[in-house]
């Protein structure tokens, strides 16, 4: 579910969150940008060279008009959704340790998965132990779904039916690409572009990613519980462009809220892009944020980016 949805929202998806730009651990292997590897649960430098701040080699002419080097992307909502609805899958599983679907209960959950999952703070953790890591980020959920229960009705064994739902979210089987997802990361990699997830997604996301068959598209993944830092947070977006050793001008960032992808990059000072899959969304109004540039579907990006000079 990407606080960028791990359990991740309806069609809802998650946020999850700065720090210092210090190298933190980002992926395993296979997920790590060609200038970072993982070593001892610590992103390190290459040892054959030192981060001096140059770029990296020029693209053969004519690649990339655009001023873009590095597009960025949101995770849950933007390039994968939840099969179905969390409520669903919630109730699919709650059915066995005695909760009782109706139509009724089930739009009850669904509700109060909504209220639980956006009252909840962001998951920042203050440990940097993998192991601890991986140990809040359950608890963070824990709450979250104790929270849903407490609204609709307890459960039996509800440790039991936790553990469950929690390990439901780790992998493909509940997530699906947008249709356009694959084509679309492919065609601007061939373009030239270098290609990085910035979610509040746990850790999760990475065996999501594998599973949906997209991780080696991306040259770069940082999340929140991760990063200590958590979309709109500038941090998370810096600690980001760090890893590509570009400027902010120099990448955009798509995402489906305008808040914590919009205006988050925007105050990095990366372009926001808006992707507005839903009608709903294309009218979303927040008068303290200026209006974006809207996609409703990635297969209008890559034309988008190549106006961004």
């Amino acid at each position: 579910m990407e606080r960028d949805s791990g359990t991740h929202p309806d069609g809802d998806h998650g946020r999850q969150p700065a720090g210092h730009l210090r190298a933190v651990p980002v992926a395993p292997v296979g997920l790590l940008s060609r200038r970072h590897r993982t070593i001892a649960g610590s992103e390190q430098r290459h040892p054959c060279g030192s981060h001096s701040g140059s770029r990296p080699p020029a693209r053969p002419a004519g690649v990339i008009v655009s001023k873009v080097k590095v597009i960025f992307f949101d995770a849950a909502g933007t390039l994968f959704h939840v099969k179905g609805s969390v409520g669903e899958i919630y109730v699919s599983y709650a059915e066995k340790y005695g909760f009782k679907r109706t139509s009724e209960s089930l739009a009850a959950v669904k509700e109060a998965f909504k209220r639980a999952f956006h009252e909840a703070p962001p998951p920042l953790f203050a440990v940097s132990d993998p192991s601890e890591i991986k140990r809040c980020e359950r608890l963070w959920w824990f709450d979250i779904v104790h929270n849903v229960f407490y609204r609709v009705g307890m459960l039996e064994r509800f440790d039991d039916y936790f553990e469950e739902v929690f390990h439901a979210f780790d992998g493909p089987e509940r997530w699906r690409l947008y249709p356009e997802t694959m084509g679309i990361l492919k065609e601007l990699k061939e373009r030239g572009f270098e290609l990085g997830i910035i979610s509040n997604f746990d850790t999760r996301l990475f065996n999501v990613l594998r599973g949906l068959g997209i991780a080696d598209l991306f040259d770069t993944v940082t999340i929140s519980s991760l990063a200590h830092a958590a979309k709109p947070a500038p941090a998370i977006f810096r600690l980001a462009l760090e890893k590509h050793a570009v400027d902010p001008d120099e990448a955009a960032h798509v995402g489906d809220s305008l808040r914590d992808d919009v205006e988050g990059a925007r105050q990095a000072g990366l372009s926001g892009i808006l992707i507005a899959r839903e009608p709903t969304k294309s009218t979303e109004v927040n008068p303290q944020i200026a209006p974006a540039p809207t996609i409703h579907s990635l297969e209008e990006l890559p034309q988008l980016v190549e106006r961004i000079t």
